[in-house]
């Protein structure tokens, strides 16, 4: 049997539950999302098998049109992919320094793997 004062306490319990859950369904989805660098990674990836035109891109590595702006700007900048202008089109190809970093980071990956 729940006396008035324990129905007040359940209350508070459950509001904490609530809270705590909603917090954890927030970790558990920010974990989820993928690192700059394995963004990096599938971004070069991807032009390494042939895409070269920016919204294929896009779409091959599940991005938004500024993510993949923006990290198509560093991956210029940091020389792993050479960026080419045909009038208002970019066409992007990856440089050898790029094809380093894709295989030191499957090597990497090799390493690390659990299963």
């Amino acid at each position: 049997m729940i006396y008035c004062g324990q129905l007040t306490d359940l209350r508070s319990v459950s509001t904490l539950d609530n809270h705590l859950i909603t917090k954890q369904k927030a970790l558990t989805t920010l974990s989820s999302r993928r690192s700059s660098l394995e963004i990096a990674v599938d971004i070069l990836q991807v032009i390494n098998d042939g895409e070269t035109q920016p919204t294929r891109i896009m779409y091959s590595c599940n991005l938004s049109w500024n993510s993949v702006k923006k990290s198509l700007a560093l991956l210029t900048a940091k020389e792993y992919l050479d960026e080419e202008t045909q009038g208002k089109k970019k066409q992007y190809s990856i440089t050898k320094k790029g094809k380093e970093v894709l295989s030191y980071h499957s090597n990497l990956e090799s390493l690390i793997q659990v299963t």
